[in-house]
């Protein structure tokens, strides 16, 4: 593998970061808000079922809706505007990462 694709994959990779860690304080934010605003905030701190990345099974489920555009039953006007922005955010980040981890193979290839 060439100093290029390595140089490439590391560029990417840093902009890949500089663009989805900024969104996962956001997710946290928007968790507690929405667990605060739904009564929710015992499910939030529940440790039981936490997954290796973390989360627990509230923090899935959000992520989850977002990732899918499910989060039409917020009843908070506040909260709902607040989805829709941050489900586009994980949405591209998601397809981001996709295209990174395709990307990988694709430099060896090209710069053997």
């Amino acid at each position: 593998m060439s100093s290029t694709a390595i140089l490439l994959l590391l560029l990417l990779f840093i902009v890949y970061a500089g663009y989805s860690i900024p969104i996962h304080f956001q997710f946290n934010s928007y968790c507690r808000d929405l667990a605060a605003a739904t009564s929710r905030v015992d499910e939030l701190n529940d440790v039981r079922g936490i997954d290796d990345g973390g989360n627990n099974a509230f923090e899935r489920a959000q992520w989850r809706s977002l990732l899918t555009g499910d989060f039409s039953d917020l009843s908070n006007p506040d909260l709902q505007a607040r989805a829709a922005i941050l489900s586009a955010k994980v949405r591209r980040s998601f397809i981001f990462a996709v295209a990174l981890v395709v990307a990988f193979p694709a430099m060896i290839a090209l710069f053997p």
